[in-house]
């Protein structure tokens, strides 16, 4: 038997910070998403560990029909970014090949800005697809 969820406290995420969901497509790809321009709303829980364990921040979800619960794990909270060439807002992908592959594409001007894979150290790497 489970022992019942006991949310503590709720708090907003951070304004200029954007959640990226795990969805599914009708052939079994997944990719991720931001499900906030779809009406879902997220935020911020701190889950009661009970008597032995600490308590947790966990990320609740509300759909669009107003159903509410806690993630299971496969969102990511990730930064907003503007695009460095035209000013406008870039859309966040994530390689669902690779977890710790985040990109930042610009649909206006094509701009892409990613993480460097292998040795790059977390260095950002630019790219522009200007004609």
């Amino acid at each position: 038997m489970s022992m019942p969820i006991t949310i503590k406290q709720i708090m907003p995420i951070e304004h200029g910070y954007i959640v990226l969901s795990r969805v599914e497509d009708g052939d079994g790809n997944s990719h991720m998403e931001n499900l906030a321009l779809a009406g879902w709303h997220y935020m911020y829980v701190l889950v009661d560990g009970g008597e032995y364990a600490p308590d947790v921040p966990l990320l609740y979800e509300i759909d669009p029909e107003g159903h509410g619960g806690i993630d299971d794990g496969t969102s990511r909270i990730v930064p907003h970014r503007k695009c460095p060439v035209c000013g406008y807002d870039m859309s966040p992908r994530w390689d669902d090949e690779d977890d710790e592959h985040l990109n930042y594409y610009c649909v206006r001007c094509a701009y892409l800005r990613r993480k460097a894979k292998e040795n790059g150290g977390g260095l950002d790497v630019h790219q522009s697809f200007h004609r």
